[in-house]
């Protein structure tokens, strides 16, 4: 953009009553905006967004921080307790008394006022390994969290890269349309030049053209589940569905090995194997209630009083205190029989669910491991099968500009072309699907936002 500054300029007047001719200088100045195009949204930056706008993953760590908080030394009980006091106490009474050796006493409104502070300590020295074994069942506990948190990281990871691939798949078919069409529209020009030298009929171009609106209303559908894949993306990435995306061409290769093993690691199992841990300490922290508990006390305390009333004007003492507690709860109505058998039988049900979710997860492993092997195998037989669809169409082209093929045998061919075309891409997703799955399954999905 261009503008145009004219500003006058007066040089010295010769006289005082003359003006010399006004000069005008112009000036240019050049303005320049820019436009930032969209970025591209890679997968990478897609799992991203997705962690960071997930309010669930979002109550999981924050679950997972609760955790980390409560472990702790003095949650256990190892540290000692300190507690201050203090209070002030006033009275006003009428008292009227007899003592033994015949005096009497008789106040009204007579004033009483007292102080009390106080600081004490009090810390347990042992309560038979209960301490111990609570820390450690907080820990364990936090650990569970941890594992809980990196099972819904990976589900949320795992859902967007299901959404990514769908979208990656139905960008791929709408470009295979488009390439059809393409094509279509070129077998109009040789089917109208055929038509021209007497090659052909007229049946050939009106036959292309129906070809080529038949394909037109397929574009249209497939730019609508190119639409529909986006709105999905764009819930799984949990924002407004309205949000304008702009995803890369072209389709990412699965690489994981086929040779990939069962990890005992896995999130998924490491949830329900602390659930071991917790209830075993929950176990020996109910057995501790059979020992007694030893705890020492400290602490200082001073009291004041002052009245108008009775034997004593005023009374005041303060000094430190200490001492040793031993108790033994040796009866409790049976409960603590009864709390150890319930704590043994949740180890017993924390063992089973464990054994039975470490089944589970073998079985759904070898059956995405399955899946994927097929997948591959599928894949490369489409990729094979697109690459001689693509050079058979173009031996047909020539045929059919040579006249040595009719229009119907050259028309398959551009019909296998594009069914090739969409198995290929069909068979990608599937695979990428396939390895998402067993990534997942096995605790290697990427753990992007951590």
């Amino acid at each position: 953009m261009l503008f145009l500054l004219s500003i006058p300029i007066c040089p010295k007047p010769r006289n005082p009553y003359k003006m010399n001719r006004l000069f005008f200088v112009s000036f240019a100045l050049i303005g320049c905006f820019y436009s930032q195009a969209q970025a591209p949204l890679t997968k990478e930056r897609a799992i991203e967004i997705a962690l960071e706008n997930s309010n669930l993953l979002q109550i999981s760590k924050a679950q997972r921080n609760i955790a980390l908080n409560d472990a702790t030394l003095g949650n256990a009980g190892f540290l000692p307790t300190l507690n201050a006091t203090g209070s002030l106490m006033r009275a006003s009474n009428n008292q009227n008394a007899v003592f033994f050796n015949g005096n009497t006493q008789d106040r009204k409104n007579a004033q009483f006022m007292q102080w009390n502070a106080g600081i004490s300590a009090n810390w347990v020295i042992f309560n038979g390994m209960r301490r111990l074994n609570m820390y450690q069942r907080l820990r364990e506990t936090y650990d569970r969290a941890d594992a809980q948190t990196k099972v819904d990281i990976q589900n949320a990871v795992s859902r967007v890269c299901s959404s990514y691939y769908e979208a990656l798949r139905q960008q791929e078919i709408l470009q295979a349309f488009q390439n059809t069409l393409e094509i279509y529209q070129s077998r109009l020009q040789l089917a109208e030049t055929r038509v021209q030298v007497g090659m052909a009929s007229k049946s050939d171009v009106l036959l292309t053209k129906v070809d080529i609106n038949t394909q037109r209303s397929l574009l249209i559908r497939q730019k609508n589940n190119v639409e529909n894949a986006k709105l999905a993306l764009n819930s799984a990435l949990n924002q407004d569905p309205n949000t304008p995306l702009s995803i890369p061409s072209g389709s990412p290769i699965p690489q994981t090995d086929t040779n990939v093993v069962f990890s005992d690691l896995a999130p998924q199992l490491l949830v329900t194997q602390k659930s071991i841990g917790i209830a075993q300490r929950q176990y020996k922290e109910t057995n501790a209630a059979y020992l007694p508990i030893l705890s020492a006390n400290a602490g200082y305390n001073y009291t004041q009083q002052r009245s108008e009333a009775g034997q004593l004007l005023s009374n005041k003492s303060f000094g430190p205190t200490s001492g040793i507690t031993l108790s033994w709860f040796l009866f409790e109505g049976m409960n603590k029989n009864r709390l150890g058998k319930n704590a043994l039988l949740q180890v017993d049900i924390s063992r089973m669910l464990h054994e039975e979710n470490k089944r589970n997860q073998l079985l759904a492993f070898q059956q995405a491991h399955t899946r994927y092997k097929s997948a591959l195998q599928i894949l490369h037989i489409e990729t094979e099968s697109y690459g001689m669809a693509k050079e058979s169409n173009e031996i047909a082209k020539l045929r059919y500009q040579e006249g040595r093929m009719n229009i119907f045998e050259y028309r398959e061919t551009q019909r296998a072309l594009e069914e090739a075309n969409i198995r290929m891409a069909n068979a990608r997703y599937d695979a990428l699907i396939a390895e998402t799955e067993l990534k997942r399954l096995n605790g290697e999905v990427e753990m992007l936002g951590r």
